[in-house]
């Protein structure tokens, strides 16, 4: 009898739990990162909600190194939860790209 309870406790802990969040649907937010373009605009952030320039060229000449500058902005969209998801480039070989983060 004891194997038994011990088989039915066994069988009961190995069946996972549902829960409330697991019914929840994941939703996303989506984030654009262009490296470079035209109008003296190299670096610009882009939401649903808001559009950013995060540098221009003068601030890019004066720091000195532009990939530098963009792997620090990889560090901070890192640590506010995006995620780098693709990484292309546009028809003028401007490199794009595109993260995401939990809503």
């Amino acid at each position: 009898m004891k194997t038994w309870r011990w088989i039915v406790v066994l069988v009961a802990l190995s069946v996972p739990v549902v829960g409330s969040a697991q019914g929840a649907p994941v939703r996303w937010e989506y984030g654009q990162l262009t490296a470079a373009s035209t109008n003296n605009v190299p670096l610009r952030w882009t939401t649903a909600s808001k559009d950013t320039v995060l540098a221009t060229t003068e601030q890019i000449t004066a720091q000195g190194d532009a990939d530098s500058l963009l792997f620090k902005f990889f560090d901070l969209l890192g640590s506010q939860g995006w995620e780098l998801i693709q990484s292309t480039r546009s028809r003028s070989a401007l490199p794009i790209f595109l993260f995401k983060r939990r809503k």
